[in-house]
C-alpha cells in the first residue's frame, strides 16, 4: 500500500508542476503582442550605440561622415577602408561590391572605458540630455544599436528621449556584433534606414 501511495503522489506532484509550468510558459508567451512594430515617417534618424551597458552620446552618422568625408563628397576606396579612432569609438570602412555597385558601410566599435554609465544618462549634464537639445522631435528621432549586455542602458536612454516627446528605434545586437550603417550605396533595399517604433 505505501509504494502505491507514493507513486500516486509522485504522478499527481509531476503533474501539477507541468501544470504550473506551461501556464507560466503560456502567459510568458503572449508578451509577443506587443512586440514593437515600425510606423511611417519623414523624420531623419539618428544613430547611437549601447554596448557595455553604458550608453554612447556619439551620432553614429555624422560622426563617421565627418571622419571619412570632412567637407568632400567623395572618397577613395582606399581611404574608405580605413580605420579611425575617435574618443568613444574606434570606427572600421568598409567596402564591397554590391548589385548596384559600390557599398560603403562603416563598423562601430565602442570602448569599453568610455561611454556614459546608466546612473548618470538621466542626469541633466549628462550628454545624453545635452546632445538631446540639438534636435526636435518633429524633425528626428534616435535610433538605437543595442548589445545584448546593454538593455538597462538602452532602457534608460530611450526612457530620457521619451520624456522629450521623441520616437525611437532600436535594434538589438550580439556583444561581439558591431552595430553598421551604409555612407554610400545600397541599392535594392540594401541599407534601408530603419524607422521609429511604436
Amino acid at each position: 500500500m505505501v509504494p502505491l501511495a507514493d507513486m500516486l503522489t509522485n504522478t499527481v506532484g509531476i503533474m501539477l508542476f507541468i501544470l504550473i509550468f506551461t501556464v507560466l510558459a503560456t502567459a510568458g508567451a503572449s508578451t509577443l503582442k506587443f512586440f514593437p512594430a515600425e510606423h511611417p515617417t519623414d523624420r531623419r534618424a539618428i544613430f547611437f550605440m549601447c554596448a557595455f551597458n553604458k550608453a554612447y552620446p556619439d551620432d553614429l552618422g555624422k560622426i563617421s561622415h565627418s571622419a571619412y568625408f570632412g567637407t568632400a563628397n567623395s572618397i577613395s576606396i582606399a581611404d574608405a577602408k580605413r580605420d579611425i579612432d575617435t574618443d568613444d569609438i574606434l570606427l572600421k570602412g568598409n567596402v564591397i561590391s554590391g548589385q548596384s555597385g559600390l557599398i560603403f558601410y562603416v563598423d562601430f566599435y565602442a570602448k569599453e572605458n568610455r561611454g556614459v554609465p546608466v546612473a548618470q544618462i538621466a542626469g541633466d549634464t549628462s550628454p545624453i540630455s545635452l546632445i538631446i537639445q540639438q534636435y526636435k522631435p518633429d524633425q528626428a528621432y534616435p535610433f538605437f544599436f543595442v548589445t545584448a549586455d546593454s538593455i538597462e542602458a538602452f532602457l534608460a536612454a530611450r526612457e530620457v528621449w521619451s520624456k522629450q516627446g521623441f520616437d525611437y528605434g532600436w535594434k538589438p545586437l550580439g556583444n561581439n556584433d558591431p552595430p553598421s550603417i551604409i555612407l554610400i550605396g545600397g541599392g535594392n533595399g540594401v541599407g534601408r534606414t530603419p524607422l521609429p517604433q511604436k
